[in-house]
């Protein structure tokens, strides 16, 4: 049976990213504003509540990281998985990822053809129109040709392996929501060369522009603003961005 993975820092890499569209319609309908006074509160007392928790010994799963506490003190978290969604504390604690649908298992640790990516591969997963909550078949380290430029309602969820994106660019976020990721090790990332940006392959629009894995990044007006993921296995970060404002 796979062992939850251990990252090299205090608190597991756990990033919740709650994106929104920068259109017409969702400007008109823009989210509701959270007082980060409140939330830095709250997400301390949750903190200091799993700490307390662990050194008088109330949980012998306990890690004093309370989204770890979450998911780790439950003995059958392999087929609970989607109930890491329900974890999350912070700006991000409603995203919900990919956790009404379908597991997607990564076999292939390749990217060989970023516009038109392999079945079982993590870029052909973070792609598809559908939500998915993506898991890792074992350990394997992914070296990105270009930039992962992920859609909609998705979960890349490392635990039971040891799964490292590096060596090449990382991860994109941009013009989505409902983005979860759990569990990777994200590391040495290097400039790419020309990434997709638009529509799913196989739909019309979209096309490649130049990126560039900065902490983080723009990649002008064509892409809107994006979020490139790097150098972040040495922290815990939980997040949300809602986007430029107008």
């Amino acid at each position: 049976m796979a062992r939850p993975s251990s990252g090299p820092s205090p608190l597991s890499l756990l990033i919740f990213l709650l994106f929104s569209l920068l259109t017409p319609t969702l400007i008109a309908s823009r989210p509701l504003q959270q007082n980060p006074e409140l939330v830095v509160q709250d997400v301390t007392r949750s903190i200091n509540d799993s700490v307390s928790r662990r050194n008088l010994g109330y949980l012998s799963c306990g890690t004093g990281n309370p989204i770890d506490d979450c998911w780790r003190c439950d003995p059958n978290w392999e087929q609970n998985r989607q109930r890491l969604a329900d974890c999350a504390i912070g700006f991000g604690k409603n995203a919900i990822g990919g956790r009404d649908g379908k597991i997607y298992v990564v076999t292939d640790s390749g990217d060989d053809d970023p516009v038109t990516p392999k079945p079982g591969t993590l870029r052909h997963a973070v792609i598809q129109d559908e939500p998915l909550w993506i898991i890792f078949q074992r350990d394997m380290t992914i070296q990105l040709k270009e930039e992962l430029i992920m859609n909609s309602f998705k979960t890349i969820d490392g635990r039971g392996a040891s799964v490292h994106i590096a060596g090449g660019p990382c991860i994109t976020v941009q013009f989505v929501t409902n983005i979860i990721i759990h569990g990777l090790h994200i590391h040495d990332c290097k400039q790419g060369g020309n990434a997709w940006c638009g529509p799913p392959r196989g739909t019309t629009g979209g096309g490649l522009y130049p990126t560039a894995t900065a902490c983080p990044s723009s990649v002008g007006a064509t892409c809107g603003w994006t979020i490139a993921l790097c150098q972040i296995a040495k922290m815990g970060w939980l997040m949300q961005f809602m986007g430029p404002l107008p």
